[in-house]
């Protein structure tokens, strides 16, 4: 008995020491006893031999990539991801789950998807796959995606998978599929360095990197303005699920939402920053115009917002209930979202791009906009290349007693003519037409005499504006001045507030303004007085004091709005300086200091446009100017349906020419120690001047003595007596810009000795 305890512990003792011997088993073996394994019920294949220590496998699924470049089998657009309609080569990578390497791996791919078709390569080898390796296919699965499949649908695929050990397997995956435009541009910012009176430009290059057509707008924005009402879209996850409030803006730094929680805002440039005083919410981002977008950091995380100026209207004929969400349906021509502002229960805002806070009465809410589509009449084959510009004078709402261009203004016409300018006219409605051939639309109250601007013409007006259009207004003292105060009141100044006495106006009390340049006197007859807000502000007035001119620069447009209709027609247009007048005004519209061209446009798969960004300093003064183009388009991705590419301009006036200052040029007898000195400096108040002195006794000079010096001194050392000696300034501020002075020279001094005389 004794006996056979020993021998069952020798042979104990053997089974720990093979124990010890063998491989980790897998994650999906059970170890029951050294050297035997059972495969675990969640693991794909065969059960393993018990009497074998080691396993292949399974092989399962671990991964795939997407090849749709243009090259090979595939056509596509080369971003990694299946798109519909493209032809991709698709790779699968296998994990050997097992212990053991897997030898001749073959696996074959199939799918039951009615929006699949295979054109090469259903079954393809692999490499030998390590345990707990992994392997991609050898040859390529080549697979089409119908045109039609549906965005996001996910297709799924089955494996089929042998080995020379073990197996067959099976596993399968999803492959998700993208059925929308993407787009994609370069460069992310500008920044245009100038003369004065100077211009440049560079191009915007859009892409679409996805399959369906790309359709974009683009909104300019200059000198960012962030008072008044927007509409933000907040996203936490920026996945495309947003919610919407109603924000003021103030003058005074401060915001109130529509639930009256309130903080703080602040604008460095085109940069926007702005906290919730309640928990610290922070929203930081770009402006351009009437749109902003960004980022946003509070308590429960990050996410994404845009945001677009709202256009609060008044309602009287719908309950509260309908002011607060949904379609206000009941009425004809309504079917755009609404949400309560804060304003009152009897406004609602309208959520519309390129929409500045203004109010309209009634519910004729049909919109304009840019998109290129069948509806716009474009008149741009019409269109001639002149050096003023193209303006377009509308007459759609009926023409009073011959105040068009062809009858009482065709002596205005003929001096716009020969200033560059071509005069257009249209009859068709402004929210009909593709505007973004013309520089400078023209409402006149004689022009549009039998019916008023609609909301629809008005912000077809507006977004005109905002993308770098001059926009005249010309009101008087008669007639239905609610005609065009719609247009007027839109960018804060109201036509016809009273009637000016006498009816022969003589006017001299102007503002600093370009477009009184060289005026001194305008005449109006029978004028009416103008009233305005910001953005509009006045700048002439008659003897008593009343408002009769009024500018605004909104977006990266330009607006003038006056108060007659006389004073360029055929019979006032030569009194006082009134001819002198008009070219200022339209020389001033015409010229935006930021514009591009196109402004919209639709991009097939693939497809790309090129977008002319020009800066024009033609009457700025010298500084740096903060614009952005805020791209907006049918990319349905968060962050993408609205981007902000932001625009600076720096007018930059060279150094000054360096003067010579000591020792003077030509002079002797100078000391070998001399000290060089000169003037310099800049007329632009944030530029910083360096020197650079070349001094030599060749002419030019080029070695090069003082580097970079911040001040106009430099010592050139001990120099030779009796020697003359040549040097140059030249002056280069921050940005790189040069002013050279002159060479200029001297020659030392030394001992000079004279023979003796002996008598």
């Amino acid at each position: 008995m004794q006996n056979n305890k020993i021998i069952n512990l020798i042979v104990l003792s053997l089974i720990i020491v093979f124990l010890l011997g063998t491989s980790p088993v897998s994650a999906n073996d059970v170890s029951i006893t050294g050297g035997v394994h059972l495969t675990s019920p969640s693991a794909v294949g065969n059960a393993v031999d018990l009497l074998n220590p080691t396993a292949v496998g399974p092989l399962v699924f671990d991964a795939y990539t997407v090849d749709d470049d243009n090259s090979g089998n595939s056509v596509g657009n080369n971003n990694g991801v299946v798109d519909c309609g493209e032809t991709i080569e698709l790779y699968a990578d296998l994990l050997n789950a097992g212990t053991d390497t897997a030898a001749a791996v073959n696996a074959t791919l199939s799918t039951s998807d009615p929006y699949v078709i295979f054109v090469f390569n259903t079954t393809s080898g692999y490499p030998d796959i390590p345990g707990g390796g992994t392997g991609t296919n050898l040859n390529d699965y080549d697979l089409v995606f119908d045109a039609n499949t549906p965005n996001g649908h996910l297709v799924t695929f089955d494996l089929n998978i042998t080995s020379a050990v073990g197996g067959p397997w099976s596993d399968s995956f999803k492959l998700p599929v993208s059925c929308e435009p993407r787009i994609q541009f370069t460069p992310t910012s500008f920044d245009f360095v100038v003369p004065p009176r100077a211009n440049d430009w560079d191009t915007l290059i859009i892409n679409n990197i996805g399959v369906p057509e790309l359709e974009w707008d683009i909104f300019v924005g200059t000198d960012p303005d962030v008072t008044g009402d927007w509409v933000v879209h907040y996203d936490w996850d920026c996945d495309g699920s947003t919610g919407s409030a109603v924000i003021s803006y103030s003058a005074d730094h401060t915001f109130e939402d529509y639930l009256e929680q309130s903080g703080t805002w602040e604008l460095n440039n085109s940069e926007i920053v702005w906290t919730y005083a309640i928990n610290g919410t922070q929203y930081t981002g770009l402006i351009a115009g009437s749109f902003m977008a960004g980022t946003m950091v509070a308590p429960r995380g990050s996410g994404c917002w845009t945001a677009e100026r709202a256009l609060v209207v008044p309602v009287t004929l719908v309950t509260a209930e309908k002011t607060v969400s949904g379609e206000l349906t009941e009425e004809p021509g309504i079917s755009s979202e609404y949400l309560p502002s804060n304003h009152g229960q009897t406004e609602i805002v309208k959520i519309e791009p390129g929409y500045m806070a203004a109010s309209y009465n009634g519910f004729d809410l049909t919109t304009g906009s840019q998109s290129s589509d069948a509806t716009h009449t474009d008149l741009s084959t019409a269109l001639e290349t002149t050096t003023g510009g193209n303006v377009l004078w509308d007459v759609t709402h009926g023409i009073y007693s011959g105040y068009d261009p062809t009858n009482f203004y065709s002596s205005l016409v003929t001096l716009l003519n020969s200033a560059g300018f071509s005069i257009y006219t249209t009859a068709a409605g402004l929210d009909n037409l593709n505007l973004a051939p013309y520089d400078i639309i023209v409402v006149n109250l004689g022009s549009s005499w039998t019916s008023g601007y609609t909301p629809s013409e008005v912000a077809a007006i507006d977004n005109f504006v905002n993308a770098g259009g001059g926009l005249l207004v010309m009101g008087d003292a008669f007639g239905p001045k609610l005609n065009i105060n719609p247009v007027a009141q839109t960018f804060g100044c109201t036509t016809g507030v009273s009637a000016l006495l006498p009816d022969d106006l003589y006017i001299h009390n102007f503002a600093g303004h370009p477009i009184f340049a060289g005026v001194t006197e305008i005449y109006y007859r029978v004028a009416g007085e103008l009233s305005a807000s910001p953005p509009s502000s006045l700048v002439a007035w008659e003897p008593g004091g009343h408002g009769v001119v009024s500018i605004a620069e909104v977006g990266a447009g330009k607006i003038v709005i006056l108060g007659d209709i006389n004073l360029w027609d055929n019979t006032y247009i030569s009194y006082s300086q009134n001819q002198l007048f008009a070219e200022n005004v339209f020389t001033w519209m015409s010229k935006p200091w930021l514009s591009a061209d196109p402004i919209y446009d639709t991009n097939p798969a693939g497809g790309s446009s090129n977008v002319k960004v020009s800066v024009d300093a033609t009457d700025k003064y010298p500084g740096l100017y903060h614009g952005g183009l805020a791209i907006t388009s049918n990319d349905p991705r968060p962050g993408k349906s609205l981007v902000i590419v932001p625009v600076t301009m720096r007018v930059n006036i060279p150094p000054n020419t360096p003067m010579n200052l000591s020792p003077a040029d030509g002079s002797v007898g100078e000391s070998i120690d001399v000290r060089l000195g000169w003037t310099g400096g800049d007329l632009d108040p944030d530029d910083t001047v360096t020197y650079d002195v070349f001094f030599d006794t060749n002419n030019p000079p080029i070695n090069l003595i003082c580097d970079d010096v911040a001040v106009p001194v430099c010592e050139p050392g001990l120099l030779f007596g009796l020697t003359t000696y040549f040097w140059k300034v030249i002056a280069k501020d921050d940005l790189g810009v040069i002013s050279s002075g002159a060479v200029w020279h001297f020659q030392t001094g030394g001992n000079v000795f004279l023979p003796l005389s002996i008598k």
